[in-house]
């Protein structure tokens, strides 16, 4: 057998396998095949990033954008949620992201709900709010970074003169907690291939841009 692999390496490249045992025939044709399929997957993947996807900024890498209507319902699917507040129970729902403004920044509108004792039924109002966006590569899940509070007020403008300033700015963070703790978008459901190769995830007037590279 030592002999016979010895004298094969020195066969043609095209007579080689057929001076070996049949075992070896077996052998060398699963690997080739293998070995293939890797090949293929490869090439696969690297002509759907070079065909589907855009070069991002300075060629950062390659990026695709997921549009906004489609992280918008996402978002919605988490809503509504309600939760106890220092003046009751405070619910949010109906949320919207808008076109994002030229300085990277998400604005974030959303309904919500003040049930308290003082008043004795819920009151509805509005609040505005602008963010970043965070990505976390563990869950693959897109995040709303640092809400801060843009705008915040009662429907009804005659009990919106009872909101003090720390009452609104209670009110305020409590709504941007629970907005930054609730996935605007998930990768993994996404259908996109390549999720570990998640680079970045920025925010584009269209939607999200999400850049892969190494």
């Amino acid at each position: 057998m030592a002999s016979l692999l010895r004298l094969s390496h020195f066969a043609h490249k095209d007579n080689f396998i057929y001076k070996l045992p049949q075992f070896c025939v077996k052998i060398s044709i699963k690997n080739k095949g293998a070995f293939m399929i890797k090949r293929f997957a490869m090439i696969f993947l690297l002509l759907f990033m070079t065909g589907c996807m855009g070069t991002g900024p300075q060629n950062s890498g390659y990026s695709i954008t997921i549009p906004l209507a489609k992280i918008n319902q996402t978002f919605a699917s988490e809503f509504p949620t309600q939760i106890n507040s220092p003046y009751g129970v405070l619910r949010m729902f109906e949320p919207q992201l808008v076109t994002p403004r030229a300085n990277n920044t998400m604005q974030t509108g959303a309904s919500f709900g003040l049930n308290s004792p003082l008043i004795g039924r819920e009151v509805a109002g509005k609040v505005s709010l602008s963010s970043g966006v965070f990505f976390d590569p563990q869950t693959k899940n897109v995040y709303l970074r640092n809400p801060m509070i843009e705008e915040l007020a009662l429907d009804s403008v005659k009990l919106s003169q009872f909101l003090t300033p720390q009452m609104r700015q209670t009110i305020g963070d409590i709504l941007a907690e629970i907005a930054m703790k609730k996935p605007i978008y998930n990768l993994n459901n996404s259908g996109i291939m390549g999720v570990n190769l998640v680079r970045d995830v920025s925010i584009a007037p269209e939607g999200l841009v999400v850049t892969f590279g190494l």
